[in-house]
């Protein structure tokens, strides 16, 4: 009888790399090799993993497939078979439920437009201005630490005033302050750096990300594309979709403010600082089933820079602030 390390890989798998997300990127190769570790040696997954980044529409380090295969094998060392029954209950409490479409439909074509965002803002921004720094301030009163990046492997911890004045040309950063500049990845047990989990301060704010395609990066249909196709017939675009469903998320919980990534999607900032993390992960559960992307649930996870610029030199505009969630 073959070993599991001898059959040949599922069809289900092999499909799953030829599609990987265009967004989310850095989870997805995570949990890749935690599933082709149980099929293939280290090398070998680092060299499949290696072959499914051609398929993503921008460059991917080696070095971040590599530390995705190292994450996966510590992973797999305490979530197996022999984990802990605590252990075991973290692991299902981080299953995200599947997206209702029936109801992420239903939500779309009640709901306002992103067009609306700007009648329904509280506060009025001029487009000719850039707004970062100001917003920063208020989204961040005092100094503290922020990390910020302009890529995800070019990045820094600094003091909120040792930034002023360049975070406009910034597209990424961690919404919730950083409790020190330094600190080890890998459960906290890797190399030091300015952008790890373990250095990553208590929650303040909870990011959420709708990001719809019609189709993946090579080509083929997603499951939101007949809805999407539908949803275009009536005139609401993907940017539409996202607003309605951020909107219907702020009246459940402290909506901050929209912000536009330059490309497809819209970011949501949720004030949440003091909330259960248990309460928050069932609230996020919810914004998963009406179709966010979970990896804004990790407290170190990059988001958009608001009214920052992005790699491709797009604008990620403001386009929803409410100044009296802050008060």
């Amino acid at each position: 009888m073959l070993s599991e390390t001898e059959r040949p890989l599922q069809s289900w798998l092999l499909d799953e790399l030829q599609s990987p997300p265009q967004s989310g990127r850095h989870p997805w190769f995570f949990w890749k090799a935690v599933k082709l570790l149980r099929y293939r040696e280290q090398e070998t997954v680092y060299q499949l993993l290696r072959t499914a980044a051609q398929h993503v529409g921008r460059y991917v380090p080696d070095r971040e497939i590599r530390e995705a295969v190292k994450d996966a094998i510590r992973w797999r060392a305490t979530h197996g078979p022999t984990a802990t029954p605590l252990q075991k209950i973290l692991q299902d409490e981080m299953r995200w439920p599947k997206p209702d479409l029936p109801k992420i439909d239903q939500l779309v074509r009640s709901g306002p437009r992103r067009r609306d965002l700007r009648d329904l803002t509280k506060e009025r921004f001029f487009i000719d201005t850039r707004h970062t720094e100001a917003i920063i301030d208020r989204l961040y009163p005092g100094n503290p630490l922020l990390c910020c990046a302009r890529s995800s492997w070019r990045f820094a911890t600094r003091r909120r005033e040792i930034w002023r004045g360049r975070l406009h040309t910034l597209p990424l950063l961690v919404p919730s302050p950083m409790s020190s500049v330094f600190g080890r990845t890998h459960e906290g047990t890797g190399p030091w750096s300015e952008h790890a989990l373990s250095n990553t301060g208590p929650r303040k704010y909870l990011v959420i990300e709708f990001d719809f395609a019609e189709y993946t990066s090579d080509g083929k249909e997603t499951l939101l594309a007949p809805w999407i196709r539908t949803w275009a017939k009536s005139g609401n675009t993907i940017q539409d979709a996202c607003a309605a469903l951020l909107l219907h998320l702020g009246e459940r919980g402290p909506l901050t403010m929209i912000v536009f990534s330059g490309g497809k999607s819209l970011h949501g900032w949720f004030l949440c600082g003091g909330t259960n993390e248990h309460q928050l992960h069932r609230w996020m559960a919810g914004a998963v089933q009406i179709g966010a992307d979970p990896v804004t649930w990790t407290r170190s996870q990059f988001v958009r820079m608001p009214d920052g610029t992005r790699e491709n030199g797009k604008r990620q505009t403001i386009e929803y602030f409410n100044p009296g969630v802050l008060a």
